[in-house]
This record gives structure tokens, C-alpha cells and sequence, in this order.
């Protein structure tokens, strides 16, 4: 028997070992933390989701798309112009996930890149024929007929042509200033027996990006296809070799400090014109963009290889947003009312709900969420209230990008 006592034993020494204790993580290891930078670019991904989800219709997702450009013009204007002025500053300290500026910098953009690609793919091969197949269509000046293009032709002699100040580079003339965000054409041309020339034509602003198609409804071209196609009126006796479109980013994270200035009007005139001139951060043109005009622009603009986007759609998507405001019901969400906060339903006879807001929060916090909640029932309640309450001393409010009209 004593032999198998002994075995038995065995086991029970082993479970009376103390157990090793787990080591507490090293909270500055970078494996625990996401890229700030990174971070916004996936959100951004997200965003560009639902306007390649087939589940929304048609219209939303061109809305999604178009706010994907938005969203992601602030991010290279801000984040990524951050950036490039931390490296200028000569800045080395890494983040929390361990990355130094310049490889935050060099990640992100690799990161942007296919999700640009992914939304001109979308937009050429699905959601623009899909819009065309239920009349709503981005006509090629091409595919016009004789008849729409001389009208085009007319339009554009009109009130085109007037708005349209070409500026050669060449060497007698200097580059010419690229403002930020503006969409151009870059024109190589030649005469006889001279050198070829760089002209940038900027897209008038203040013209509609998208021009009716003359006897039609809902049927566009863009504008610098029109410009594009007549020319010869504006560059007369030049033989055009090759015409691409671009657009300039500039870094708008300029930074102030508010006490210097003895005028805010000052500093906002002075961090503006900072803006103007800011450091391009990115550079987007035609994929099939000469290699002659990448040239002169990354040489002109100081542009890396890396800061230049190739694109295979219209460049500037915001300016769809304009056919969101066609009456197309069948082609969007249908539209929905924020209903009231379940804690500040009216009472009967209660008219002015000055006290019971007040009495409200005494007994809690009140979270409203305006996607959901009215705005008019719950924060512009809570000020009319406060606004005719005589223990009120003062209404003191933060307020973020507030819609024109807001009260």
C-alpha cells in the first residue's frame, strides 16, 4: 500500500506550489495604442462604406461619397498638415503607438490612397451608370449631339469664357499661385517653333460645376469638361497637346496665440493669409496625366512623389452634393421627424415649460442625442426657460459650426 501512497501524494505537492504571479502589463508598450491619425482615416472608411452600400439608396450613397471628400480635405489640410509641419520643425518624439511623424506621415498616406482608388472605382463602374439608369445622368461632352453642343458653345461664350484668366508658365512668366482646395486644368500647348508651354486654368468658383445639358432633365456635364472642350476660344492659335485636370491641398493647421494680437479680426486676417500660402500636402491629378505636367507641378508646388494622388473620377466630389437637392424621393431615405425626449413630454396645460425642465435635471442629468431628439424640446426648451427665469443670472454656451439659421 505504501507505493501508491507515495503516487497519490505526488499531485497534492505539486497543487501547493504557489501560483506565478501574472506580470502587470507595461502601459507605455505601443502594441496598447491606436494611431490618432490612423484612427480618423478608419472612421473615414467607414463613411465611404455607406456610400458604396447598395442597402442605401442611390442618392444617399452620392451624399456618402461626397462627404467623404469633405471629411477628408479637413484631414489632410489639418492632420496631415500637422504633420508635415512637425517634421519641418525638425520633431522626432514618437506617439503612444510609437511612431515618429515622419512615419506617421508616410503610414497615413498609404493608408488614404487605396480608399480614394476605392471611391473613383465605385463612382465610375457602379454608382454612375446606377443614376444614369434612372435619369439622373453625368453626360461626356462627347456623347452630345451637335445641336447641345453648340448651345453648350453659346453658354460658355457667355458666361464661362468672361470668368476664365489663363496664366502660362514658362520662362517668361513664373509659376502661378495654386489656391487651396480649387480645381484646375493644367494645358500643355505649342506654337510653331517654340518651346511647349504649362498653362493653369482655374475653375471659375463662382460658376454651378454642374451644367445642364440643353433639352434635357437631370442630364449635366461638368464644367471643366466643357471649358476643356472649348479651348480654342480661350487659348486661340495654340496647338493643345495634352489638357489634365488637378486640384492643390494646402495645410490650413496654423496656429496663433491670441494674446499677441490686439484684435481678433488680426489674427484671423493673419492665420487666413498663413492659410493661403500654406504647404502643399497634397496634390491630386488625372491617372492619365502627362508626366511632363506631374513634373512642373511637384518641382513648382515642393510635392514628394508620395503626396500625389492619382485619380480616375471627378477629383472633387463635394459638388454632387447638389444633385441631392432633386426632387427624387424614390432615390432616397425617406425622411423622418426627431421625436421628443421621453423625460420632457409636455403636460396638459403646460404651455410654456419654464419650471419643468429645471425640475427635471434637479432630479437628474438629462442626455439628449439630436439625431434623435428635437433640438427645439430639449436645449432651445432648456434656454427659453432659462431666458424667463428671474434666478437666472446668466446663460453661458460653447457653440460648434452652428447652421445659418440656427435661433
Amino acid at each position: 500500500m505504501s507505493e501508491p501512497e507515495e503516487q497519490m501524494s505526488e499531485p497534492e505537492e505539486q497543487m501547493s506550489e504557489p501560483e506565478e504571479q501574472m506580470s502587470e502589463p507595461d502601459l507605455t508598450d505601443p502594441q496598447y495604442y491606436l494611431n490618432r491619425e490612423l484612427s480618423e482615416l478608419a472612421y473615414q472608411e467607414r463613411v465611404l462604406s455607406e456610400g458604396t452600400d447598395e442597402r442605401n439608396p442611390p442618392l444617399e450613397r452620392l451624399r456618402f461619397l461626397a462627404f467623404f471628400t469633405k471629411n477628408t480635405d479637413e484631414f489632410f489640410m489639418k492632420r496631415v498638415g500637422g504633420l508635415k509641419q512637425q517634421i519641418t520643425a525638425g520633431v522626432t518624439a514618437t506617439t503612444p503607438d510609437g511612431r515618429t511623424p515622419s512615419e506617421q506621415l508616410h503610414d497615413v498616406i498609404d493608408a488614404a490612397r487605396p480608399l480614394f482608388h476605392r471611391q473613383d472605382t465605385y463612382w465610375r463602374t457602379e454608382l454612375k451608370p446606377e443614376l444614369a439608369d434612372v435619369g439622373i445622368a453625368i453626360r461626356e461632352y462627347a456623347d452630345l449631339n451637335g445641336a447641345q453642343r453648340d448651345q453648350l458653345r453659346a453658354y460658355f461664350e457667355e458666361s464661362v469664357l468672361p470668368t476664365l484668366t489663363p496664366l502660362a508658365f514658362d520662362p517668361a512668366h513664373p509659376f502661378p499661385f495654386i489656391s487651396n482646395l480649387s480645381l484646375s486644368l493644367a494645358v500643355l500647348s505649342t506654337k510653331a517653333g517654340e518651346d511647349t508651354t504649362f498653362t493653369r486654368i482655374k475653375i471659375p468658383p463662382n460658376q454651378p460645376r454642374l451644367v445642364d445639358v440643353p433639352d434635357t432633365s437631370e442630364q449635366y456635364v461638368l464644367i471643366e469638361d466643357l471649358i476643356e472642350a472649348n479651348l480654342d476660344m480661350l487659348l486661340p492659335d495654340l496647338d493643345i497637346l495634352d489638357v489634365s485636370k488637378f486640384r492643390v491641398t494646402r495645410n490650413a493647421e496654423v496656429r496663433r496665440n491670441e494674446e499677441v494680437a490686439e484684435d481678433l479680426i488680426d489674427i484671423i486676417e493673419d492665420v487666413l493669409e498663413q492659410r493661403r500660402f500654406a504647404t502643399v500636402v497634397r496634390l491630386e491629378v488625372d491617372a492619365d496625366m502627362t508626366d511632363e505636367s506631374v513634373a512642373i507641378l511637384t518641382e513648382h508646388l515642393d510635392v514628394g512623389d508620395h503626396e500625389v494622388f492619382h485619380r480616375e473620377g471627378p477629383i472633387d466630389y463635394e459638388d454632387f452634393f447638389a444633385l441631392l437637392e432633386l426632387e427624387r424621393p424614390d432615390l432616397k431615405l425617406q425622411s423622418w421627424t426627431p421625436q421628443p425626449h421621453p423625460r420632457l413630454l409636455s403636460e396638459a396645460g403646460d404651455t410654456r415649460n419654464e419650471t419643468t425642465i429645471f425640475d427635471e435635471v434637479s432630479e437628474d442629468d438629462i442626455l439628449v442625442h439630436h439625431p434623435y431628439h428635437a433640438f427645439e424640446g430639449t436645449v432651445q426648451r432648456f434656454l427659453d426657460a432659462a431666458a424667463n427665469d428671474p434666478d437666472v443670472l446668466a446663460v453661458k454656451a460653447a457653440t460648434y459650426r452652428t447652421a445659418s439659421d440656427s435661433k
